[in-house]
């Protein structure tokens, strides 16, 4: 994603930075870009004072327990969260989190513990996040869909003292099941804050390079710093959010807490909603909806389908991947929003630390500007010295700041890797996040995101690293070699490929290959297709050479049967389209050639003028192969024998694959 020339909507660079650039290189080529014959003290004094001078106030010292009870004791009757039928107060949720602190601490949950969280996005989800903190404890966000192993993994790894969950998970934790927690638990509760600024808030695990996640602890200070007086949002109580990330998705931060801690409402979307464009814009009408964070891929789609849905919404922030100038260009145009916010920002930042409005996108621009640090933050474009880089050139962007985590759990070695000493801070006591990410500087100050320094990428919002899924495929008896890249997919968007190399014998079939990995990664990390080869191609150095991989054109069938009926290939037809593949069998799976919750939504516009038998996303995700839907869709019944064994394989493989929610990120 490397460019040339300045950022998207600044003015050209002046000659003379180029100049004097130039002249320095030539005259002193070994010389760091960062010293004086680059950078004037001005500049230096620009760029680490002037435009990361972001300091306001907020209640830095409090916690969040306290701060929740603050608003509640103030507005205990105004509605807090909106799930389907079901609304809480202020107050209802403060009685409800008080009941379930209780019966933690009879459990031996206490400050400084750690709690998991295993329960879908709901009303009581949002109890236990208010509940666990109201203990003192850290909340870990557990996707129950996950793998056997990886969950085990996440629950050994942090030494859970109980998990609040409703379903039984691995691990030999005591497992605090929702209802009956509040069901038995004391009438008379000490609700006083037990904790601090400092403590943590929660520990989410992101993808790690080298085949095991890696868990970031986020202080309570920095989801604080997130949501009150923050310069990047309005927050305040007349706002209402959209809730439409799981717990294990960073943007939940903003979603709850922006809502919680200012007294709006928070609305809990259904998954089935959120990825049906027409439904998601009609929820966003009915609810008045005035706040959501949206993955880009998701925007995307939305705006390609219903870019009147945002008309009337007050902060639409995107982020979690490169946002599309052409589509946020497009809903400019077509709804009367002020702006979009492209929100950028790693896990170890807690959610955003840069931001940038978009209220106008040129013609012909072919990236959208990450922008500047919010409230409380720093974000600095560094050498390799860790020096100020010149206003244009490449550098790496760390970032600074309340938001900053206290590092990974449980890994000091990879802590102090990546959360270095910051050079910018006299005291000598603050830290900086070393991203990975390449970035530049406008001469306004603007940042520009340029690409990544690894294999780390983003996909559909999901932080993936390219090495864990290559160190799990290695473990594949017959994959002597392997390497997984970012392909592109028949709608533009980007995939993952998987190349292994097996040698010569048998090779095993790529469903063999799927099934594997899907017992050890998340549903996310799956390649959606893969090609086997005798041998990885391999650059001087011994390493593979990625650029020399055949492009894959199309993902591999499971079953070649042809589609017979005309309700069959008119499934077959939108299927290869949105797929972008020459054929396909009559019982393959969607998701096992290539498709995904976003592709779905696609296929959903196309069938519903071809059938009059009326069906839901959700009928799409359950009747998953071509004979199945089009039984489905051709009005032969629920009751067929296709039909309830495609309803009792969706059910497995929803046991196997976690369900929709894990296709689209935050969904």
């Amino acid at each position: 994603m490397l460019t040339n020339g300045p950022a998207v909507g600044s003015k050209d660079l002046p000659d003379e930075h180029y100049s004097r650039l130039l002249a320095a290189l030539v005259a002193e080529p070994d010389r760091p870009i960062s010293e004086p014959c680059f950078l004037s003290e001005a500049e230096r004094e620009q760029q680490i004072v002037t435009w990361n001078d972001t300091r306001t106030e907020y209640p830095r010292d409090r916690s969040i327990a306290e701060l929740f009870e603050e608003v509640a004791r103030g507005c205990p009757d105004r509605v807090a969260v909106v799930d389907g039928n079901e609304q809480l107060t202020y107050g209802m949720l403060d009685e409800r989190a008080n009941r379930l602190a209780a019966h933690l601490e009879l459990q031996g949950v206490a400050s400084g513990s750690r709690v998991g969280l295993a329960l879908d996005r709901s009303a009581a989800m949002i109890v236990s996040m208010v509940g666990i903190l109201k203990t003192g404890a850290a909340y870990v966000p557990l996707d129950a869909d996950y793998p056997a192993e990886r969950l085990r993994f996440l629950i050994e790894d942090t030494r859970l003292s109980a998990i609040v969950t409703d379903r039984d998970l691995p691990g030999g934790v005591p497992l605090v099941r929702f209802e009956d927690a509040l069901g038995t638990a004391p009438q008379e509760v000490n609700t006083r804050a037990k904790a601090t600024a400092e403590n943590t808030a929660y520990i989410m695990y992101t993808s790690g390079s080298t085949g095991t996640p890696k868990g970031v602890e986020v202080t309570q200070r920095g989801v604080i710093r997130l949501v009150k007086n923050a310069s990047y949002v309005d927050f305040g109580p007349a706002e209402v959010f959209a809730q439409i990330s799981n717990s294990s998705f960073d943007a939940i931060t903003f979603e709850v807490w922006g809502a919680l801690l200012n007294g709006a409402r928070l609305v809990i979307l259904p998954t089935s909603v959120v990825l049906s464009p027409e439904a998601f814009a009609a929820a966003i009408e009915k609810h008045h909806l005035s706040a959501m964070f949206l993955t880009s891929s998701l925007f995307n789609v939305m705006a390609a389908r219903c870019p009147q849905a945002f008309r009337e919404m007050r902060h639409l922030l995107v982020g979690g991947d490169a946002v599309d100038p052409r589509w946020s260009r497009h809903v400019l145009k077509t709804a009367p929003l002020d702006r979009i916010i492209n929100g950028y920002g790693p896990t170890e930042c807690t959610t955003f630390s840069v931001t940038h409005d978009i209220r106008d996108v040129p013609e012909g621009a072919k990236s959208v500007p990450i922008g500047r640090p919010l409230s409380n933050s720093q974000a600095y474009v560094l050498d390799w010295n860790m020096q100020p880089a010149p206003i244009g050139v490449a550098g790496e962007l760390y970032l600074g700041g309340d938001g900053v985590a206290k590092g990974y759990w449980n890994r000091p070695e990879l802590t102090a890797e990546r959360f270095v000493p910051s050079p910018f801070d006299p005291t000598g006591q603050a830290r900086l996040y070393k991203t990975g990410d390449m970035a530049r500087y406008s001469e306004d100050g603007v940042i520009e995101y340029l690409g990544r320094t690894d294999h780390q990428v983003k996909i559909r919002g999901f932080r993936i690293e390219l090495g864990e899924i290559e160190t799990v495929l290695r473990q594949h008896p017959k994959v002597r070699d392997c390497a997984v890249v970012v392909g592109q997919d028949a709608s533009g968007g980007k995939t993952l490929w998987a190349y292994a190399a097996t040698g010569p014998g048998a090779r095993p079939n790529w469903s063999e290959i799927r099934q594997f990995l899907r017992a050890r990664l998340p549903e996310f990390m799956l390649p959606s297709a893969g090609l086997f080869l005798d041998a990885m191609p391999l650059s001087p150095n011994g390493k593979v050479d990625r650029r020399k991989l055949p492009p894959i054109e199309a993902a591999p069938t499971a079953n070649g049967a042809t589609p017979m009926t005309e309700a069959q290939q008119t499934v077959a037809e939108v299927w290869k389209k949105v797929l972008g593949v020459r054929d396909i069998g009559l019982d393959d799976n969607f998701f096992e050639v290539g498709g995904d919750s976003l592709l779905m939504a696609n296929v959903e516009c196309e069938l519903r003028p071809r059938f009059r038998t009326p069906f839901t996303i959700t009928d799409l995700f359950e009747f998953s192969t071509i004979r199945a839907l089009a039984a489905r869709l051709s009005g032969e019944g629920k009751q067929s024998a296709v039909v309830s064994e495609a309803q009792e394989r969706a059910r497995r493989q929803k046991m196997a694959m976690g369900g929709v929610r894990t296709a689209v990120r935050g969904a």
